[in-house]
């Protein structure tokens, strides 16, 4: 979309968006400091069938600077795994009432995290044609990345 996190200024998103052929409607939302903030976008239609249109797509910037973008999918964990290949990173977290979770794979040379919610326990079968988003991120969020263990998917 020509938006490049750590790079891409807030004030550049909202020029871009405005001409974007992939968006229909854009929003900005204010953080807590006034150079920060969630923009969020509607898809027109135009975009690749791998988007899923009926979710937003979103960043975050701070700093005014663009920190990660989420792209929805429309395709599964397992069509990210094989267009990318095996993730360095990745984990499996439950949510506090144990009965679903998500699941993140980090592809840190791209700077990419594809992330899915899954039910607990998490089958092979579910997990490979979960959808999710992948976001992609700036060096700072990508760090934090990194901190996690190598990657097993469910088999």
């Amino acid at each position: 979309m020509g938006i490049v996190p750590g790079e891409t200024s807030a004030d550049a998103v909202i020029a871009h968006l405005h001409q974007h052929a992939w968006v229909d409607q854009f929003q900005r939302r204010r953080g807590m400091d006034m150079d920060s903030g969630l923009i969020l976008w509607t898809w027109s239609g135009a975009q690749p069938a791998a988007i899923n249109p009926q979710v937003d797509g979103r960043l975050w910037y701070e700093n005014s600077l663009v920190r990660y973008v989420e792209i929805p999918l429309q395709i599964g964990i397992g069509e990210v795994w094989l267009a990318l290949g095996a993730p360095e990173t990745g984990r499996l977290v439950r949510t506090s009432g144990g009965a679903d979770g998500y699941v993140s794979a980090g592809f840190l040379q791209t700077r990419v995290l594809a992330v899915a919610s899954v039910d607990c326990p998490l089958a092979a079968r579910i997990f490979w044609r979960q959808r999710g988003v992948l976001r992609v991120q700036d060096e700072r969020s990508a760090a934090v990345s990194r901190r996690d263990g190598a990657f097993q998917p469910p088999v």
